[in-house]
């Protein structure tokens, strides 16, 4: 038995210009380095597909919003889903 699926035309679009899962983590860190007052320490990128997984936990509920923001802009708003969590911390 062989599974296949297809993930629409961005998908295939995206791999037919080269782009894979390394590529697109690396993009979205390099682009995350960008920017100082992002700690992207606690975050970490899954790819799943043509889905781009953010995960982990924030010291800031602001950084959320900079890291959805930064990684929908590397590989497209409809691909990011974000699974973050923000840690508060009692200090």
């Amino acid at each position: 038995m062989v599974f296949r699926s297809s993930y629409g035309p961005a998908y295939d679009e995206c791999c037919a210009a080269g782009t894979n899962s390394s590529s697109i983590r690396a993009a979205i860190d390099a682009a995350w380095a960008t920017d100082p007052t992002l700690d992207r320490s606690g975050i970490v990128v899954r790819i799943l597909g043509p889905i781009v997984i953010l995960e982990g936990y924030l010291s800031a509920r602001e950084h959320r919003d900079i890291a959805v923001r930064i990684a929908a802009a590397v590989a497209g708003t409809s691909r990011v889903q974000d699974r973050m969590l923000y840690r508060y911390s009692a200090q």
